[in-house]
């Protein structure tokens, strides 16, 4: 049995999405969303909510998060790192409660559509990995973004591969890119405190859908995040 902290950072100020974290999907706050999946979970041991802002802290323990400290300003700026967050977390529990963890998991609550599943089985990968140190959760690359494709504009306005290659690669032939997709971070906690970095440079990868690696970062992430809610409702019926 290991122990498994889970952090979901909720920093009041958001700027591409005004109050994201209590923007509704599906009927519910956005970051109700991510404790409910947390708190599902079979293998995390406790899960604290990060946040700097008293109504998020309210709203996140009605729907049942954990909020055992309120994060200090230093820690809620523009300029303030998800490291800085978790660590703050780890001290905190080492501290105050007395609490130690073998595995870190970030989970930000711009990612609704993860579930307890994903964690569970992102966390079970990491765990039964003993060479490996973090895990990320990653989503395919459409073809038409493969880095192949790729350009980048000069000064002058001219175009030139991101990727300097002369040989014309068939579409079909492109091999497959993953990008992160935020949803989860899952690191072991001595490998985080002695390097302050919740992904090696070798990080295992957990592939997931399209659909559920959504990341609410825009106005229109939000409308496509309803839209999605909306249509799994109307499934069920």
């Amino acid at each position: 049995m290991v122990n498994c902290l889970a952090v979901i950072p909720c920093r009041g100020g958001s700027k591409g999405v005004h109050r994201k974290n209590l923007r509704e999907v599906g009927g519910i706050p956005l970051v109700a969303h991510t404790i409910n999946a947390a708190n599902a979970s079979t293998l995390i041991t406790r899960t604290i909510v990060s946040t700097d802002d008293d109504e998020i802290a309210s709203v996140a323990k009605e729907y049942g998060g954990d909020v055992p400290f309120i994060r200090p300003e230093k820690y809620a700026t523009d300029q303030a790192k998800s490291i800085d967050v978790v660590l703050h977390a780890l001290n905190k529990c080492s501290e105050q409660f007395k609490e130690q963890y073998d595995y870190l998991i970030l989970l930000q609550p711009t990612s609704p559509f993860r579930d307890n599943i994903h964690i569970d089985s992102a966390i079970k990968m990491l765990v039964g990995n003993k060479n490996a140190e973090s895990l990320i959760s990653v989503k395919e690359v459409p073809n038409e973004c493969n880095p192949h494709y790729i350009y980048k504009i000069l000064d002058d306005n001219y175009c030139q591969p991101l990727i300097d290659s002369k040989e014309i690669i068939r579409r079909q032939d492109q091999p497959k890119s993953y990008v992160r997709n935020g949803a989860i971070y899952v690191v072991k906690v001595p490998y985080l405190l002695q390097n302050e970095s919740l992904m090696a440079e070798r990080s295992l990868a957990y592939e997931m859908s399209d659909e559920s690696s959504v990341n609410i970062d825009t106005e229109l992430d939000l409308v496509i995040a309803r839209s999605i809610a909306d249509k799994r409702v109307n499934e069920k019926k």
